[in-house]
C-alpha cells in the first residue's frame, strides 16, 4: 500500500505571528537514487480545506493550520464511519477511525508508536513549538509551468532571502495564476533542526534540573566531546559548549558506554556535569 510519511514538523514563523507549515515528508515507495533511504523533502503542507482567502496567503495562523488538520480528520471519519470494509465484516466505527488513523488516512507519522488522529493533529502542533524565523533557513519557491509551444511542464525554483522578497515573489507568481510551494533546502533545515532540538532540550533541562551532562572523550590522546551519536555514526566537537547536552546523568553514561570502541582511537569516555547556566 502506498502512503505518505511525515517525518518532522518545523514551521517558519513570520514577523506578524503567522506560520508557513513546513514539514519533512515523502512517500513510502519513493527512494533516493542510491536506494539507501526513502526520498523526502522539506516543503509547506497545505490542505484542500482552506478557504480561497487562506489559499491566497503563503502563511497562516496557528488556529488555521490546526483547524485544517482537524478538518482532514473529520473528513476521514465521515468517509469511513459506518462503511463496510472492502473484504466484508462489521462496519467501521468512528472510534476505529480515530484510533487507527494511519490505516484510514494513508499518512504515517515517522517514529510515533501510536498512529491515532490525535497524534496526527499533534504533529502539526509540534511544528508551532519547533518554529524558527526565516533567517534561520534557506527558502525557495518551487513550481511547474508549461513553456509555450513545448510539451510537458518545466520545474522552476526561486530563492528568497527575506520575508519581503518572499511576499514580492509570491504575489508576482500568483498574478500569473501560479501558486508555488514554499520549500527549504535540506542542509539549512538539518542545521535549524539541530538547533531546535538543542533549544528544546535545554528548555526542558532548565525546567526540570539544575544541571546537565556531556560526554568527554579521549581520541588518540586528544580531548574531545560527543556532539552526536546515532546507531551508525559518532561525531566529535573540540568545544564543550557545542557538545550534546543530556538532561540526566544516566542518559550521558549510556552514551559514553556506546561511544567507547565505536571509533578507532577512542579509549576513554567520561561524563561531565555542567550548570544549566553555562
Amino acid at each position: 500500500m502506498s502512503y505518505s510519511i511525515f517525518y518532522r514538523a518545523m514551521f517558519i514563523k513570520m514577523k506578524d505571528g503567522t506560520f508557513i507549515p513546513t514539514i519533512e515528508s515523502g512517500d513510502n515507495n519513493v527512494w533516493d537514487c542510491d536506494g539507501r533511504r526513502r526520498s523526502r523533502e522539506w516543503c509547506s503542507h497545505r490542505w484542500n480545506y482552506e478557504t480561497e482567502e487562506q489559499k491566497a496567503r503563503f502563511s497562516l495562523t496557528e488556529e488555521e493550520i490546526i483547524s485544517s488538520a482537524q478538518a482532514f480528520v473529520d473528513q476521514k471519519v465521515k468517509e469511513y464511519d459506518g462503511r463496510e470494509p472492502a473484504f466484508g465484516g462489521e462496519p467501521h466505527t468512528k472510534e476505529q477511525v480515530l484510533k487507527y488513523f494511519y490505516y484510514f488516512s494513508c499518512v504515517k507519522i515517522s517514529g510515533a508508536s501510536e498512529q491515532t488522529a490525535a497524534r496526527f493533529v499533534g504533529f502539526f502542533r509540534s511544528g508551532v513549538r519547533n518554529a524558527v524565523p526565516m533567517s534561520d533557513v534557506t527558502v525557495f519557491l518551487a513550481w511547474y509551468e508549461r513553456p509555450e509551444n513545448e510539451d510537458g511542464e518545466k520545474y522552476h525554483r526561486e530563492f528568497v532571502a527575506t520575508e519581503e522578497e518572499l511576499a514580492e515573489a509570491w504575489d508576482r507568481l500568483r498574478a500569473r495564476g501560479i501558486t508555488p510551494w514554499v520549500c527549504l533546502t535540506d542542509g539549512s533545515a538539518q542545521r535549524a533542526w539541530r538547533e531546535v532540538k538543542d533549544r528544546n532540550r535545554m528548555n526542558r533541562v532548565k525546567r526540570e534540573h539544575t544541571e546537565c551532562f556531556i560526554v568527554a572523550l579521549k581520541e588518540n590522546g586528544t580531548d574531545k566531546y560527543l556532539y552526536r551519536l546515532t546507531g551508525r555514526h559518532l561525531w566529535f566537537t573540540r568545544w564543550s559548549d557545542s557538545a550534546h547536552k543530556y538532561a540526566t546523568k544516566k542518559g550521558a553514561e549510556h552514551a559514553a558506554k556506546r561511544a567507547v570502541g565505536r571509533v578507532i582511537g577512542v579509549t576513554e569516555a567520561n561524563v561531565v556535569s555542567l550548570s544549566v547556566n553555562q
